[in-house]
């Protein structure tokens, strides 16, 4: 077993300060922050969602480092907070902040100049389970507050770790009971908040999809990982994944990492995905 990040060492990476801040809501969490790349113009938007297993002590900034990387790349990256297990959130409103949170960010175009016409979402971990969720909402009921009712759809999603089936999660011990802590009860409680809110329930997704996973992941196992990617295919999506060879959670979302040559190949492929759109 290699010697692998611990969420201590996550934590304590160098904060990267962002290009600009903006408010989405009234609530201290509702807020994103922009990193640009050097010519901002027509770049393609790019929404990145922490993790941290959707509980408030888990904040955005580790992930900074990673979205300053990636707009480097020529990204215009929101790094994205909402409310948290802890702190206001949980179902629904953890669901209605990455919602209204993404429009906000796509009418910073108006400002910035970034190319709002090519939004991809991309997340780490429960970021991960939020980002797929996004794409998928086009497919919740027409009757549901949550559905999207504008031309916001994500083009493709980059997940990092991510939570595709929160039942599943729930049954492996992944974030330790946090699935039923963000959904208010258990699949028997509340089942119909379940088949809203896990994207396993939402497949197909219609859009490529990546997976990224550390080979010696034990928090959110490859083989979890697998399953979903798996259920995608069946499905009918393009979905892709990546194994990250001696990495566990945290190198693929550290830009420093030896692994981002891995990682950065894929938001390559995204970058090219989205110039040809």
């Amino acid at each position: 077993m290699p010697d692998l990040m611990t969420p201590t060492d996550y934590m304590a990476l160098p904060v990267a300060e962002p290009n600009a801040t903006f408010q989405y809501g009234e609530h201290a969490e509702q807020f994103g922050h922009l990193f640009l790349p050097e010519k901002a113009k027509n770049a393609p938007a790019l929404l990145l969602l922490h993790g941290g297993c959707w509980q408030h002590a888990f904040g955005l900034r580790p992930i900074g480092q990673l979205a300053r990387r990636l707009s480097q790349l020529g990204f215009a990256v929101c790094n994205l907070e909402y409310r948290r297990i802890g702190g206001d959130g949980g179902w629904p409103a953890t669901f209605e902040d990455v919602a209204v949170g993404v429009r906000a960010f796509l009418g910073q175009a108006n400002t910035y100049g970034f190319n709002a016409d090519t939004l991809s979402v991309s997340g780490h971990s429960a970021g991960g389970h939020l980002a797929l969720w996004l794409a998928g909402r086009w497919r919740l009921p027409t009757d549901s507050a949550l559905r999207h009712h504008d031309d916001i759809d994500p083009m493709a999603v980059v997940s990092l770790a991510g939570i595709g089936d929160l039942r599943a999660a729930l049954d492996g011990g992944i974030c330790r009971g946090a699935p039923e802590q963000l959904m208010g009860g258990s699949p028997d409680v509340v089942p119909e908040r379940y088949e809203l809110a896990s994207p396993s329930a939402l497949l197909p997704l219609t859009v490529p999809h990546w997976h990224i996973s550390g080979s010696d992941d034990v928090l959110v196992p490859l083989s979890n990982v697998q399953a979903f990617v798996s259920a995608a295919r069946e499905a009918g999506d393009q979905a892709e994944l990546v194994e990250v060879a001696n990495s566990g959670h945290f190198e693929i979302v550290t830009a420093a990492n030896a692994a981002f040559a891995q990682v950065g190949a894929v938001y390559s492929k995204l970058m090219e995905l989205q110039k040809t759109s």
